[in-house]
């Protein structure tokens, strides 16, 4: 009977290493900013975050102005734990100078994703497969998650990062035989995404702003939970300890989006704008940003929430231009509307 169980267990194991071979992603865009981060020699600053850092971020862009040399190490629905992780490694590994977050409204609601842990220590952990067995247990055993189906697919990890069509399938595969780089290989199985380099890639969509989805539609009211807080104060000083200068980015949402939060939205992030403000960070927040520093149009946004590859490209412009001025002793506040001043910025953006 023991025989028999382990010949089970034998074919289950191949079965599942098969499975992950053909359909998981040999490169996902975590894996894509992973990977471009430990190529990297030297940086001198890096982009971290969730879906709101990755695609509103070009380091291209960025060290072109500056002469620096960045990363773009923000993945998809990553939380804040997993951000203090990423913030740790860099300053730890790289030694960078300047860390910079992207963050929104809806950073503060969710301590914990499975969809999105899993790529994440996939990529954190790839070089150290005693590290990510390791992180793959704390994950499935935590309490949040023991007793969700999550627990038990976290065995079988390529059901997190499939590829879902034949010709990404094929692709795939193709790309796993040649062991091709990850960005041009996410290219090929990821819809309308482009890879640009230093971890960083974007979509060429832009939104339509008739779908009707917008931030209250599709999450609900903004919620900011106490750990979420936490962890973005961890942040703060982690970086404040390790005297690594720390910009905290608040990306761009287009006006349709911000005026049905309306008041909520000043409401909400003028904490977290005390917040870094009072730990020494530095808080820039572009939804709130003048026109004649940074103008976005409707093309320049993918969706509700992110902008696209022409939009990132902007916006990294402004930022380091804004970053520039600011090191040479200028005084950027004023380039920016304050919270207080959100009827001023619904007068100037109702028509948008």
């Amino acid at each position: 009977a023991l025989g028999k169980i382990l010949v089970v267990l034998a074919i289950a194991c191949a079965g599942n290493a098969v499975a992950g071979y053909v359909f998981g992603a040999h490169a996902t865009l975590s894996d894509v900013a992973w990977g471009d981060y430990r190529e990297a020699d030297e940086l001198d600053c890096a982009f971290v975050g969730s879906s709101y850092a990755q695609r509103a971020f070009d380091p291209v862009a960025f060290d072109e102005q500056l002469g620096t040399r960045s990363v773009n190490l923000a993945t998809p629905g990553q939380v804040l734990a997993d951000t203090l992780d990423t913030v740790r490694t860099v300053v730890d590994e790289k030694s960078v100078d300047r860390v910079v977050i992207g963050i929104g409204i809806m950073s503060f609601d969710v301590t914990l994703d499975p969809f999105a842990a899993v790529p994440y220590l996939r990529a954190r952990y790839r070089e150290d497969p005693a590290a990510l067995a390791a992180a793959y247990a704390r994950l499935a055993f935590n309490p949040d998650v023991i007793t969700t189906k999550s627990s038990l697919n976290v065995l079988f990890p390529w059901t997190f990062t499939s590829v879902r069509s034949l010709s990404g399938i094929i692709d795939n595969v193709h790309s796993r035989m040649a062991g091709e780089a990850f960005g041009p290989a996410a290219e090929k199985v990821v819809p309308n995404w482009y890879y640009v380099g230093k971890g960083y890639g974007n979509y060429d969509e832009v939104t339509d702003p008739n779908d009707g989805k917008n931030t209250i539609s599709v999450y609900g009211q903004p919620v900011m939970l106490e750990e979420c807080l936490g962890q973005l104060r961890d942040i703060c000083e982690l970086c404040r300890d390790r005297g690594v200068e720390l910009v905290v980015v608040v990306t761009p949402h287009p006006a349709y989006d911000l005026l049905v939060l309306g008041q909520t939205y000043p409401d909400s992030m003028s904490t977290i704008k005390a917040l870094v403000e009072d730990a020494g960070a530095t808080y820039l927040d572009f939804s709130m940003v003048h026109h004649e520093v940074l103008q976005l149009d409707l093309t320049d946004y993918s969706d509700y929430e992110h902008i696209n590859l022409s939009g990132a490209r902007k916006l990294s412009v402004a930022l380091a231009d804004i970053l520039a001025r600011r090191d040479a002793g200028e005084d950027v506040s004023g380039n920016f509307y304050r919270y207080d001043e959100w009827d001023a910025w619904v007068a100037d953006h109702a028509q948008s």
